[in-house]
């Protein structure tokens, strides 16, 4: 079994740099990943990458602003409509936001970690 099996996550800034290469190597441990940027071009690139891999089934892309609730909102709910569960969230911007109401999001949707670096 590999590390990952059977783990859903939601990773931002998949479209490049350290977003984009934790995207691939969850794929590859096992995990379902949905990727999120609100670059498109950047985030269908990294999406092409993956299907060159044949790990397209286990991803899905959503454009998403982090500094939007709406978009952190629907970005969630996809995943968990796609994948059934959301076990990992990696919020990978290096920008300054403050979500109010993210406590609450994240008990709606069944997470019990939630951890920072």
């Amino acid at each position: 079994m590999k590390r990952l099996q059977d783990k859903v996550a939601v990773i931002t800034g998949a479209g490049s740099g350290i977003g984009k290469e934790t995207a691939l190597l969850f794929l590859e441990h096992g995990a379902k990943v949905m990727l999120a940027d609100i670059n498109i071009e950047s985030l269908e690139e990294t999406f092409e990458i993956i299907k060159q891999k044949k790990l397209d089934a286990d991803a899905c892309i959503s454009i998403t602003d982090v500094s939007s609730e709406n978009d952190i909102e629907n970005m969630i709910k996809l995943a968990v409509d796609r994948f059934g569960a959301l076990h990992i969230l990696l919020i990978m911007q290096a920008l300054e936001v403050q979500w109010v109401q993210l406590p609450t999001l994240m008990q709606m949707n069944g997470i019990n970690h939630f951890k920072y670096f």
